[in-house]
């Protein structure tokens, strides 16, 4: 909300809305938080809050670790929380974005880093630090490694299992799962995709949607149920300019398809 509090509603079997411990609330539930909230964002079952001083706040499920927090486990149950705890070793975040089991930040010196699964190098970690990487517990870390060169970084944001970047430089950069090709390439290591000039990105469960300073919009990914509006059903593996007039509209959540 514009005062900087939270409120939730829906779901909320592994603890995901921060509310404690409740089924579902049909209704919109204000989230006790004691700081005023900058940036939130959601995954399947996780939820992440950015406050005002830059720190990150996890609730819901840290079964592949997307929360980054040590949680004691139940025979009974998944790992979870039911309400925001601090994201330990990070700070300085500017902002966040959910896929369905990994999380990424941006922090202020341009840099992102992630937690969570990799089973689809969603947070841009190759084959061989995989393993490594899913037993941070806790650590979030900086991809610098293998892909150095994403720095400088502005925006970011997630499909369910990939994770798209735009830089300083208004370039987008993409990694994680292919199989409907909604990276806009074929490789999931983090690749620069064909569009200049990207102002804004919108994700849905695997296509994109990316305006530009020139006011067009390119679409790419997953399109079986015509989900690009690119007058087919055909997957898009290079962007493709939309032919519309509409393009102010694109400035909102892609939802699910």
């Amino acid at each position: 909300a514009v005062d900087g509090t939270l409120w939730g509603f829906g779901c909320n079997e592994v603890g995901q809305l921060g509310v404690g411990f409740d089924a579902q609330h049909v209704s919109p539930r204000k989230v006790p938080f004691p700081g005023s909230i900058a940036k939130v964002a959601a995954g399947s079952v996780h939820s992440i809050i950015i406050d005002a001083q830059g720190n990150a706040f996890g609730t819901g499920s840290n079964r592949s670790n997307q929360l980054g927090l040590q949680v004691e486990e139940d025979e009974d149950r998944d790992d979870y929380v039911v309400e925001f705890t601090e994201v330990p070793q990070l700070e300085e975040v500017l902002d966040v974005a959910c896929g369905n089991e990994h999380t990424i930040f941006l922090l202020a010196d341009g840099h992102i880093c992630g937690l969570g699964s990799n089973e689809k190098d969603q947070i841009g970690v190759t084959e061989g630090r995989r393993n490594a990487i899913r037993n941070l517990l806790g650590k979030p870390s900086k991809y610098l490694g293998n892909i150095k060169y994403l720095e400088n970084i502005t925006t970011v944001a997630c499909g369910n299992y990939n994770t798209l970047c735009i830089d300083k430089k208004c370039r987008v950069w993409t990694f994680g799962d292919t199989d409907n090709a909604q990276l806009g390439h074929e490789d999931s290591e983090p690749k620069k995709i064909l569009i200049q000039n990207a102002k804004y990105l919108v994700v849905g469960t695997a296509h994109c949607l990316v305006k530009t300073t020139d006011q067009s919009v390119r679409a790419f990914g997953h399109n079986n149920k015509g989900q690009l509006g690119i007058g087919s059903k055909e997957n898009a593996l290079t962007p493709v300019e939309l032919q519309t007039e509409y393009h102010s509209l694109i400035d909102a959540p892609a939802n699910i398809e």
